[in-house]
This record gives structure tokens, sequence and C-alpha cells, in this order.
């Protein structure tokens, strides 16, 4: 039996992790973002040439390890002791319970379950986004993990599938997974819409030439990414690229 504990966030590209799916509201058709762009240009065009992100049509071109480096993001972090002590007092390790102190001033409780079998959790804290006013919990579980969102208010929860990385305005976040060689998770990404305090799923994703183990917007107009790509020999190999819009 394997369980997948919080080191091996580091592998991202060989995790394991139970698809999720997350209880948000849809955009209605009224709110969603355009249609793609469409080029005039005959070409013959791959999933690695380009992505679509939120209606918005990308370029893929190669960027450096130093420029998505620079771009700051959400890290996983293995020391728990170290980020509760950031929560000021409204989060708190009590044994096999990871509480937090919501604003409506009841507690929300996630209890470890050590159980040997498929019902294995095991929750660490992970941070607070201010933006979002939710709460991230890496949930480990029996070959599978999750990042679960908790909200500030009420303790609702969302469950996606990488770790939350903001759009410059604070109104969009984009969670994303490689799992290319394993094929037991979702390879792909999530994009979602934070809205009156309410989060939208825009978009979801499965990608299947190239697993996204990290992407982070530079600025309003441009992401940046860390993209895992295995060749014929099931042989892995890095690469970092730019995603410019059309």
């Amino acid at each position: 039996m394997k369980h997948l504990f919080l080191p091996a966030l580091f592998v991202m590209s060989a995790a394991c992790q139970q698809p999720a799916t997350p209880q948000v509201q849809q955009l209605s058709g009224d709110s969603l973002p355009p249609e793609p762009v469409k080029s005039n240009v005959q070409v013959v065009l791959t999933e690695l040439d380009t992505i679509t992100i939120g209606g918005q049509l990308y370029d893929i071109e190669d960027a450096s390890q130093e420029e998505f480096d620079a771009i700051p993001g959400m890290l996983a972090d293995t020391s728990e002791t170290r980020t509760i002590a950031k929560a000021e007092g409204l989060v708190e390790r009590r044994g096999d319970s990871l509480v937090f102190r919501l604003d409506n001033g009841q507690e929300k409780t996630l209890v470890n379950n050590l159980s040997d079998n498929d019902d294995y959790a095991e929750y660490h804290y992970q941070g607070y986004i201010p933006q979002l006013r939710h709460w991230v919990v890496y949930n480990g579980g029996y070959e599978w993990f999750s990042y679960d969102l908790v909200s500030k208010s009420d303790g609702k929860m969302l469950s996606t599938i990488g770790i939350p990385q903001l759009s410059p305005d604070g109104k969009h976040f984009i969670c994303s997974n490689s799992d290319l060689i394993a094929g037991f998770t979702e390879n792909g990404f999530e994009l979602y819409e934070y809205r009156q305090g309410k989060i939208f799923l825009v978009q979801s994703r499965q990608l299947n030439k190239w697993g996204p183990v990290a992407i982070k917007w530079k600025h309003a107009g441009q992401l940046l990414a860390n993209m895992i790509i295995v060749n014929q020999d099931m042989e892995e190999s890095t690469r970092y690229v730019r995603l410019t819009p059309r």
C-alpha cells in the first residue's frame, strides 16, 4: 500500500492523485471568456505549439528556467509548523486534527484517517491566500492527492488538482498536475475565477502531449509553464515555456 506524503510533491510528474470533481459553480454563458482567437494562417498546429486557456489562444515558445523561477508563486511547504506559525492563531494542529477558526466564530476540523485502506487521508496545512480568502491544505491519500481550499468565511471546501497560482489581478487562479507516465490521475490544468466571494470553474483541460508541473502568470497578458515531455522510450525531460497570446 502506498501513501502519498508531502515530500512526494516535489516529483510531481510521478504523483498519483484521485480525480476530484470540484464543487464550484459553473460560469453562465454570458460570463464566459471570449471565443479563442482564430488565425487565417494555414499551418498544422499541435498541442506542443499552442494552448487555449480561458478562451485565449496562446503560442508556446521556449523560455528559461531562470525566467520561470523569477515569477513569484505558491510552493509546496513540508514544514507545517512553520506555515501554522504564520497563521496568527487561526490554524492549529491538534494531534491528527487540523483546526481552522472561521470568520463566523465556528471551527472547521480536518481529521487524518490513518487506516490501512482506500479511506486513508492525511492533511497538511500549506498556507493562506488572502486574495481568495481561502486556506490551502495538502490532502495525501492512498495513491492519490489533492490540494483542498478551505473558505475562511464558512469552511466550505474545494478540491483541486494542484497548488493554486494566482493571476496578477487576483481574479483568477490556475492549478495544474503532471502525470504522463503513471496515468492514474488527471494530467492537465484547472482555471478558476474568483468573483464576489465565490469560486467559479472556468475550464478543466486534460493534456496528452505534455504535463504541466506548474503554470504561472508573468503578467496579465503572458504565462510561463514548467512542462514535462515524454519520448518514445518513456524518458522524461523538462522544458520551460512562455505562453504568449495571439
